[in-house]
């Protein structure tokens, strides 16, 4: 069984897998509380599934890119639980969870989850109809030539909670296919962690960093 972490934008979500599927899911649509939420959505996901924690064989988390501080505590609390019950970590992309949402909707095609990265920044990359990245996840400046050699060729879908500011720039595309609600959430998440735990593709519990793709700025305080 998988513990599955989903912190990466503002809400949180938990979720229990087996080999057989889901057996239970936990989320809340509190903004930006996950300190205060993530234990007791384990505890909800565990009792729901009807286990306890020591019957896990691994935790799964959610990678990022995403919110800084989102990240920080899916990532802290993945690491507690994995010292504490030894069992090893595996990280996912944040960004090919996304693509997977996309996928489930629109299968056989191209896919760019895009994440709000203030301003006019989001992160992004691109997804073939595989889920295997032909771009990898990086910070990209929206404007006019936002995303246009990928749209030359093919069409590409697009979605995320960086998609409302990208869509000037796409919306006129006919190659681009804008959707709406495409979130990481949890239970998206079994498939592509038993992919890594079946191969043994672990993450360093002791370095492991989530993937911010770039620095965190936080606010400078006034000086009076």
């Amino acid at each position: 069984m998988l513990l599955c972490i989903e912190t990466s934008q503002q809400t949180c979500s938990i979720a229990i897998f087996d080999v057989g599927g889901m057996l239970s899911y936990a989320f809340s649509d509190a903004a930006n509380i996950h300190g205060k939420l993530i234990t007791m959505l384990i505890e909800e996901a565990a009792t729901k599934a009807g286990i306890e924690l020591k019957e896990l064989k691994a935790i799964c988390l959610s990678a990022g890119p995403g919110s800084y501080t989102g990240l920080r505590v899916g990532s802290s609390t993945a690491k507690g639980l994995g010292y504490g019950l030894k069992i090893p970590l595996i990280a996912i992309d944040t960004l090919q969870i996304m693509a997977l949402a996309m996928q489930k909707q629109m299968p056989e095609m191209h896919y760019c989850p895009l994440v709000d990265a203030r301003r006019m920044e989001v992160f992004t990359g691109l997804y073939d109809s595989s889920l295997c990245p032909t771009l990898p996840g990086h910070p990209a400046i929206v404007d006019e030539g936002f995303m246009l050699p990928a749209l030359q060729f093919k069409q590409v879908v697009f979605g995320g909670n960086g998609l409302e500011k990208c869509k000037p720039f796409l919306q006129s595309n006919p190659n681009a296919i804008l959707q709406e609600n495409i979130k990481p959430t949890a239970d998206l998440m079994g498939a592509l962690a038993f992919d890594k735990f079946t191969t043994n593709h672990f993450a360093d519990m002791a370095y492991f960093e989530p993937n911010y793709l770039k620095e965190f700025q936080g606010t400078k305080p006034k000086v009076a």
